[in-house]
């Protein structure tokens, strides 16, 4: 029996950036669901809690990775590890006090990216 895919959510505001990581997550045999924002992302947790793994990005508009992670980690999703991946420009301060599994600086190589999901990506 094959293993079962990552079921990843990708947060990030820049289409660019998050269409070439979903493409790339998906040629890789992950199921990739991906919002624009934190506010988005809550809906999409909310309408289907299954993810192993949050990519998220930082600064972006409507609701930022910040208070999307303060609001994730007080709900019944916040057993589900996050990597932020970001061009922060601190991005270690940035990310203290978060419970980020990893933080990837963009524009992030596709092989760290790949490693860093199958390591961190719940249950599997």
């Amino acid at each position: 029996m094959p293993p079962t895919p990552h079921r990843i959510l990708l947060v990030d505001d820049d289409v660019d950036e998050r269409d070439a990581m979903a493409l790339l997550l998906e040629f890789e045999g992950a199921q990739v669901a991906v919002a624009g924002d934190g506010e988005e992302a809550l809906h999409a947790l909310r309408a289907d809690p299954l993810f192993c793994l949050i990519l998220l990005d930082l600064d972006m508009p409507v609701m930022d990775g910040f208070d999307f992670r303060r609001r994730q980690l007080r709900s019944a999703m916040a057993s589900i590890p996050v990597i932020v991946v970001s061009g922060h420009p601190d991005l270690a301060v940035a990310v203290r006090g978060m419970w980020a599994r990893a933080a990837l600086r963009k524009p992030v190589e596709a092989d760290v990216l790949c490693r860093s999901v199958d390591a961190h990506c719940g249950g599997h």
